[in-house]
């Protein structure tokens, strides 16, 4: 077997042994195979006694492939460390060749270590770099982009938190020259579905020279530090910016702004970063009256921002119904935080308020919107009644029959009980269901509606629902029971029979249920509250 098929397959001790045997000097990789030299080396697929040429491939002169790869470069590649480690000792054998294999570029100007940070390989990078005298030499390929920005990029954080603890003044470098440049941190600002690590933030916030700028904001009018926040609230990236929180807490009391004259709180809106809103609202809080009030180059408040549907990517929630509701929710906490004046304020290109910007924008979605809701009440009502029918023919079909003086047969037997108790409850409930739903029928279903009384009624309705499909099911499965109660085998059957309609429409509507039980959260506090005694304790405490 060849040396390149030797190393691929993790044979370390034989790849060594041939490469210090009498007969084989130095091995290179050429066109992408292994080539061997010795005193009869290969030039060209021809003989040749000339010793020069061992020389020049482990030089690096015959050693690459077509990408300009190096032997080391491979062996990075393929993560296979332990020939890594006998190409440097070897190497480094060779006197002055040891220079030229670590610090060889390939066609991108990638050395061995550049190329093993820039693929996640932290343990061939380990073993380069125990090798490398000045590691600044590997810091760039061709372009501006550090060994540290590869790593990022490419979403391999053990290897960017190795390589910060080693070299800190990487956290420092920038993707290019000039104002235009981002340093890492900024880079994972820009990265919120890679985003996994809370370790990586926190080094980069303490080492990011931009945070520095905190104290000479004042100073310096270009201050790039403004970029992490803007980034990390446009992604809505949390734990960045709780970090800067935590290390520079004077940074939230500085009014950040982008070119468009907007700060964190204005781009947590319009690209509907829900938890960075929540994020500044508790932690941020003092600086939010100072934010609120800002207007863009636009004319934009922050309730136009709301209205504003150009970044909206269908909200957080399942259905257009919970969708509208949430940007009316979102439409209704922005406007808790601004000056009450600010609501009459009118854009410069269109003129409007922002309510009327937020009619027009939303009009689809309320389309969208009163058509689900009337569908589904629809859907549901009929589902209601043919339950209701069922469950009040079967109060009149006793199971086992009457005897002679008109009793039920199974009047003593406890499931007897079950089987009346059920089916009484799920005749009130579909009942209740069909009456919650028409409710929902016969209701203007205006936009203002959709904020709270509809998604009560339709939360009411599918849990009326639910529950008459379930105790219908009992009511099946008791009445069953009682005829073949003798038969316990087929005890576990009915069970698993009765109870498969329930999961199924339990299943089928859990995404809106949960978060019809959200709103129903907020709406049974708000219920609370308003109830005799609440109000009395309330003024106790005051």
């Amino acid at each position: 077997m060849d040396p390149y098929g030797m190393a691929l397959k993790w044979r370390p001790s034989r790849f060594l042994g041939l490469l210090s045997s009498t007969t084989c000097r130095v091995v290179g990789l050429q066109d992408g195979q292994w080539r061997l030299s010795n005193s009869r080396c290969s030039g060209h697929g021809r003989p040749s006694d000339d010793p020069g040429i061992a020389r020049k491939a482990i030089t690096g002169e015959q050693t690459r492939n077509a990408f300009g790869n190096t032997g080391l470069h491979e062996a990075a590649i393929v993560e296979n460390f332990d020939v890594a480690r006998v190409l440097v000792d070897f190497s480094r054998k060779s006197g002055d060749a040891y220079k030229n294999q670590i610090e060889a570029k390939n066609g991108l100007g990638e050395t061995p270590v550049y190329r093993a940070a820039a693929l996640g390989k932290t343990k061939v990078l380990q073993i380069l770099t125990e090798q490398v005298g000045d590691l600044r030499h590997h810091f760039y390929g061709n372009d501006d982009k550090t060994v540290l920005h590869m790593a990022v990029l490419g979403q391999h954080f053990d290897t960017a938190i190795w390589l910060l603890k080693h070299d800190s003044s990487l956290a420092n470098k920038r993707t290019s020259k000039g104002p235009d440049g981002l340093t890492c941190l900024q880079l994972l600002a820009l990265m919120p579905s890679a985003f996994k690590t809370g370790e990586l933030v926190e080094l980069f916030v303490k080492k990011d020279c931009t945070n520095k700028a905190v104290h000479n904001y004042k100073k310096d009018k270009n201050w790039a530090f403004r970029l992490t926040l803007l980034f990390a609230a446009s992604n809505g990236i949390t734990e960045i910016l709780k970090e800067i929180i935590h290390q520079h807490p004077q940074a939230i009391l500085l009014d950040n702004l982008n070119e468009k004259e907007q700060n964190i709180l204005h781009v947590s809106v319009k690209r509907r970063q829900y938890k960075v809103f929540e994020l500044i609202m508790k932690d941020m809080r003092l600086s939010v009256p100072k934010w609120a009030s800002r207007i863009d180059k636009k004319g934009y408040t922050l309730l136009h921002h709301v209205a504003d549907m150009k970044h909206y990517k269908e909200g957080t929630r399942p259905g257009p119904v919970l969708q509208f509701q949430e940007e009316l929710q979102l439409f209704e906490s922005v406007k808790e935080i601004m000056p009450r004046h600010y609501a009459m304020h009118r854009d410069e290109n269109n003129k409007m308020t922002a309510r009327d910007l937020f009619n027009i924008t939303h009009e689809d979605q309320l389309g969208k919107a009163q058509e689900w809701i009337k569908e589904n009440s629809q859907a549901c009502s009929v589902l209601a009644i043919l339950i209701a029918t069922v469950v009040f023919t079967a109060a009149f079909t006793i199971p086992g029959g009457n005897n002679d003086k008109g009793f039920p047969h199974f009047l003593k037997s406890p499931l007897f009980y079950v089987f009346t108790v059920m089916d009484v409850a799920s005749l009130a409930l579909s009942l209740s269901s069909v009456v919650m739903f028409l409710s929902i029928l016969t209701s203007p279903r205006e936009s203002s509606d959709f904020l709270r009384e509809l998604p009560r009624k339709l939360l009411v309705g599918f849990t009326l629902l639910f529950f008459s499909v379930l105790t219908s099911m009992i009511t099946f499965s008791a009445s069953l029971l009682l005829i073949i109660r003798m038969e316990k085998k087929w005890t576990a059957a009915l069970y698993a029979a009765a109870i498969f309609p329930v999961i199924v429409l339990a299943l089928m509507e859990f995404p809106y249920c949960a978060d019809f039980l959200v709103s129903g959260k907020v709406y049974y506090l708000e219920f609370m509250n308003k109830l005799p005694w609440k109000k009395k304790k309330k003024k106790k405490k005051k």
